[in-house]
């Protein structure tokens, strides 16, 4: 995958195309970054934060039609891997002398 750095809606990105194609079509784009096509089933997770910024819950949600890189229609699931991995990240994210080049353990 190739696309602008910056900016959303994924108007001008391109998916699982051979290197060499996606490299040239970077060469139009303003700051592109490349990234790994992954297939398969794709998430969004909803964080919900008290007003001191402290974790309430994680909700994931399956993309299910997904226009020019939006989700049009999501379906909330139960999926307590994704929930755990989500708030593991965002508690780490709250201790501010704790996210010095210190790694989160996921699993």
């Amino acid at each position: 995958m190739v696309k602008k750095r910056y900016g959303s809606a994924a108007r001008e990105q391109r998916l699982n195309i051979p290197r060499a194609e996606a490299i040239k079509y970077a060469e139009i784009l303003k700051d592109p970054i490349f990234q790994p096509y992954i297939a398969g089933q794709e998430f969004s997770i909803d964080l919900y934060l008290d007003r001191n910024n402290w974790l309430l819950g994680a909700i994931p949600r399956s993309r299910d039609l997904i226009i020019h890189g939006e989700a049009q229609i999501s379906t909330t699931v139960n999926n307590e891997k994704l929930e755990h991995i989500c708030s593991t990240i965002a508690k780490q994210l709250q201790q501010p002398e704790q996210t010095d080049a210190k790694a989160v353990s996921l699993v």
